[in-house]
């Protein structure tokens, strides 16, 4: 007798795939939905090399990881393991460099059973450069409206984030100080003390 072979929602097994990054999205800090806790996420995407949806474009999978390098985070692992025999430093790594670079992705049930991204090896891809690849980083969005090209998911889990929530409201106050020529204190800033 043999166990059933895990899948996740997109059909793969377990098991090792060749793939490109196309995406690295800083998604900004919000609370984990499995521990309550807040935290900054980091979404990956790759493009499948031999997996394909039904209309013969590459399969894409994406992994949300704690956007962390510290000794312990699942992401430190994923770099190390990714860039191994390349000289890097994990503690100032640019993520910009995840874009067109190839992989093997090792997939594997989690502990509720779903198949998702456990690892990630170096594979070369001969030079494969995707059409397509995005780079959002928080730390330098400025407002306005986010790229048209992500995914309405990808935009909706940045919208929630607390950074994302403090430029907009950053970029609400500078829009009255515009139309009104003053400048708005926000109540956080005012003086707490009446001073008479």
């Amino acid at each position: 007798m043999k166990a059933p072979k895990e899948q996740s929602k997109k059909g793969l097994e377990a098991g090792i795939y060749h793939a490109v990054c196309y995406s690295v999205i800083d998604a900004g800090t919000a609370e984990n939905k499995f521990d309550g806790k807040k935290k900054r996420s980091l979404i990956l995407g790759w493009q499948l090399l031999d997996q394909f949806y039904p209309d013969g474009n590459n399969l894409k999978l994406h992994k949300t990881v704690t956007f962390s390098m510290n000794e312990r985070a699942t992401l430190r692992k994923y770099i190390a393991s990714w860039f191994s025999g390349e000289q890097i430093d994990l503690d100032d790594f640019d993520f910009s460099k995840l874009l067109n670079k190839g992989c093997s992705l090792i997939l594997a049930p989690n502990s509720v059973g779903n198949v998702t991204v456990e690892n990630v090896m170096p594979y070369n891809t001969d030079g494969i450069e995707l059409d397509y690849v995005e780079l959002f980083d928080l730390s330098t969005f400025k407002g306005g409206e986010l790229p048209i090209a992500l995914d309405d998911w990808k935009k909706e889990t940045i919208k929630a984030s607390d950074e994302y929530q403090s430029i907009k409201a950053g970029g609400a106050v500078k829009a009255v100080q515009e139309a009104f020529g003053a400048k708005v204190t926000n109540i956080d800033e005012a003086e707490t003390e009446v001073p008479f």
